[in-house]
Parts: structure tokens; C-alpha cells; sequence
């Protein structure tokens, strides 16, 4: 069984004796009539019938580049540096990890902010307030641990 290059190498031998890829049929030569004409029109181009776009190693970032991006904007995400410098978001990020950085996204942060906390507390005792006053009985919650009865109802 040979590889994809070997294979490629066999192609390309039929152009060059005058065989185009319109006479050859692919059963002939074991492979399909889109790798037949793909090595055709790489070698008519004049490219490398054995390379292949997209394979082999990606293009790694350098650290010091990296580093010194993330600090001049340390909110940037990792998607937009990636853009920037015209690298795949996988690089980017491995690379990112490896020097010692965290996601944004990783970092904890409150859920709510002491505004929200406020609001929410005032809604809560609310609620309870409606929940737990039943027959004419009034609790008043003042905060999440401790409430009072309205002494004239409280027998």
C-alpha cells in the first residue's frame, strides 16, 4: 500500500509523458479523478506535486511576541490576538498557556455586584414577608438569618 506522496509522485509521472488528467481515468492510475487533476494543475502551475496545504506542523508563536502582546492589553481575549497575528486560536491559546497566562474566562468574578445583592435582599424579604404572614400574623425579616413576629398577634 503506498502513501498519499508516493501516490502523487505516480500521478504526476502521466502528465508529463502527455496523458492529461481528461484521458486517464482514475481505476487506471488507483486514484480518484480529483487527486489526478489536483497534481495536473499543481504541476502546471509549477508547485511540488508531493505538497500538501494544511499538513504537517502548524507555525508556532513566539513567547517573548506573546508576552509582551498580553501585556500591553491584558483584557484582550485570546480570539482577537489571534486574529491579530494571523494564527490559529489553538496556537495561541497553548502558547498563551504555556508562558504562564490565564483566560479571562477562568478567572473567578462575583456574580453579583453588592448593587445586585441589595436589590435581591429587598425582593427576598418582600417575598418572605407575603410567604410567612398568613392570617393576619406580620413577620418582618430583616435579614437572611433573623426575623421578628409582630408582638400584639404572637400568643
Amino acid at each position: 500500500m503506498s502513501t498519499q506522496c508516493e501516490k502523487r509522485i505516480e500521478i504526476a509521472a502521466p502528465p508529463t509523458c502527455g496523458i492529461f488528467p481528461e484521458d486517464s481515468s482514475g481505476s487506471r492510475l488507483g486514484a480518484s479523478r480529483k487527486t489526478i487533476y489536483t497534481v495536473y494543475v499543481r504541476l502546471k502551475v509549477g508547485e511540488d506535486p508531493k505538497y500538501s496545504p494544511g499538513v504537517g506542523r502548524k507555525p508556532s508563536v513566539h513567547f517573548n511576541f506573546l508576552k509582551s502582546a498580553f501585556k500591553k492589553k491584558p483584557n484582550s481575549s485570546i480570539d482577537d490576538m489571534a486574529r491579530k497575528i494571523k494564527k490559529s486560536t489553538s496556537a495561541v491559546s497553548w502558547d498563551f498557556k504555556k508562558t504562564g497566562g490565564k483566560s479571562l474566562r477562568r478567572i473567578p468574578r462575583p456574580m453579583l455586584t453588592e448593587q445586585q445583592r441589595k436589590v435581591h435582599m429587598e425582593r427576598e424579604k418582600k417575598i418572605l414577608n407575603h410567604l410567612k404572614g398568613t392570617c393576619g400574623l406580620i413577620v418582618i425579616f430583616s435579614d437572611a438569618k433573623t426575623f421578628t413576629v409582630n408582638p400584639v398577634f404572637d400568643w
